[in-house]
């Protein structure tokens, strides 16, 4: 786990390094072009990290806690001060390893496992985007899996807090995202981090 927040620190670094060099590099002698108020589209992929309960403290990682997603947002941007308001869509693999992690966390019980299926999870969240810089977004999600018995699922409220760096034609997005409520008795976090690609 300290791995990643170290890599985590050492990109948001260089992506500041990388924007305050253009700004100094362009100095005064081109104006900056506002951006336009409009539609706002951004699709891209990025790993996550089960770190399990929200209350656990970052002492362990491992690397069968990661996996994949895809994230996309579709909505309306102010375009001066880069304000956006819309839908944030999750479409994630979870692995048998992480799927175990997430019964103990809650403290559930299934059949036992189909592996040879896919675990998946979505997620559709309403919120917003501060100054193309922070996420703030909650909404609804659902987990399936397979058993031996047949195709089951688990629905939970999910809530994601985010930080948004803008590199050119793309955003690097870093974000926390916690699941609770209705079939989850206790509160998950997931750490992912990714390319946000600007339409």
């Amino acid at each position: 786990m300290r791995k990643f927040v170290v890599l985590t620190f050492l990109f948001t670094g260089l992506a500041f390094s990388h924007s305050l060099y253009g700004q100094k590099s362009e100095g005064n002698l081109t104006a900056k072009r506002e951006p336009s108020a409009g539609l706002a589209l951004l699709l891209g992929p990025s790993a996550y990290y089960f770190q399990g309960s929200a209350s656990d403290q970052f002492t362990d990682f491992s690397t069968s806690r990661i996996s994949y997603q895809l994230n996309g947002f579709v909505g309306y941007t102010s375009g001066k001060g880069g304000n956006s308001i819309g839908v944030f869509g999750t479409l994630g693999y979870t692995n048998e390893s992480i799927f175990n992690e997430m019964l103990v966390v809650q403290g559930l019980q299934t059949d036992e496992l189909n592996i040879n299926k896919f675990f998946t999870f979505y997620q559709v969240e309403a919120g917003m985007i501060i100054a193309n810089t922070l996420r703030f977004s909650t909404g609804l999600g659902k987990h399936d899996f397979t058993t031996v018995n047949g195709d089951d699922h688990f629905r939970y409220l999910s809530t994601t807090v985010g930080l948004l760096i803008s590199l050119g034609p793309v955003y690097w997005n870093i974000d926390a995202n916690f699941n609770y409520g209705r079939d989850w008795p206790n509160t998950a976090m997931k750490l992912s981090t990714g390319l946000l690609v600007k339409f």
